[in-house]
């Protein structure tokens, strides 16, 4: 067996540069840019809801409730959500 000397890689490029694309808006990485902040969620029904996001996946919402000096911790499924914003 004999020592072969290995050269460096040459990467061929096959084609101009592709210009940079922006990620595609999700609405899962917004939620986790608002995760620790109010948000308040609005229900079918009209109802609203105002908490702190604590956690958030593609299923579910996890919110903190404060009310007077009772906290609250709620899971609250997608399905049920017709939308929710930030709080001001």
């Amino acid at each position: 067996m004999r020592n072969e000397t290995r050269r460096p890689i040459e990467i061929a490029r096959k084609g101009e540069r592709q210009p940079f694309k922006p990620k595609l808006w999700s609405h899962q990485q917004q939620l986790r840019e608002l995760r620790g902040r109010k948000i308040v969620v609005l229900f079918r029904d009209g109802t609203q809801v105002t908490g702190e996001l604590l956690e958030a996946d593609q299923y579910a919402l996890l919110l903190r409730i404060r009310e007077d000096k009772s906290v609250l911790t709620l899971t609250l499924f997608k399905h049920d959500i017709q939308g929710y914003r930030p709080a001001e």
